[in-house]
């Protein structure tokens, strides 16, 4: 390291160093709880909704297995919220120096909260996707047959692309693991 003048130690004037804080207001924190509050009722809105109408003909055409799995993805989505609002720092005392928090993980809760959001994500889209491939597959039938689709397929798809998620993620982390 070399500093002006082409001198290697450091000059004997004191620089102040000027710490700029970007905080999440607790106003806004707040409001993403509370919205992701709502989304956790509406889901269990859901939940419930199949729970109690899981043998009906019309419930059993939309293929309840993968509306579960979307509202599990949504949950795990929403629950990243959680994890990424936490803060190394809880605010400013009066002197405007920082109050530290009591948590000793808190690059690690940033690198798990963003992990999370993009599984529940992956689940979200590829069993929007694999229910797609099935509508599909009922309306590319030529010969007005009934068409038997089985889980399976969807099931590996879904699992697969999850899995990938996971190794990325893990290997990510591994290789670039998130510093402060």
């Amino acid at each position: 390291l070399r500093y002006p003048g082409n001198i290697r130690t450091p000059p004997e004037e004191a620089f102040e160093l000027q710490v700029e804080y970007n905080l999440i207001s607790p106003s806004i924190k707040l409001a993403v709880y509370i919205f992701a509050g709502l989304i956790y009722f509406f889901g269990f809105v859901c939940v419930g909704f199949l729970v109690k109408y899981w043998r009906k003909p019309v419930l059993v055409a939309s293929q309840p297995i993968f509306l579960v799995l979307a509202i599990f993805g949504s949950f795990m989505a929403v629950s990243s919220v959680f994890l990424l609002g936490v803060e190394d720092i809880k605010g400013l005392d009066a002197e405007g120096n920082p109050i530290r928090s009591s948590m000793k993980n808190d690059v690690n809760f940033c690198m798990l909260g963003w992990s999370i959001w993009s599984v529940g994500t992956s689940i979200v889209a590829w069993s929007l996707i694999a229910k797609s491939y099935r509508i599909l597959r009922i309306f590319r039938n030529d010969s007005l047959t009934k068409v038997k689709i089985n889980y399976t397929m969807c099931f590996l798809v879904i699992s697969t692309v999850v899995t990938a998620n996971i190794v990325l993620l893990v290997l990510w982390d591994h290789f670039n693991p998130v510093v402060f």
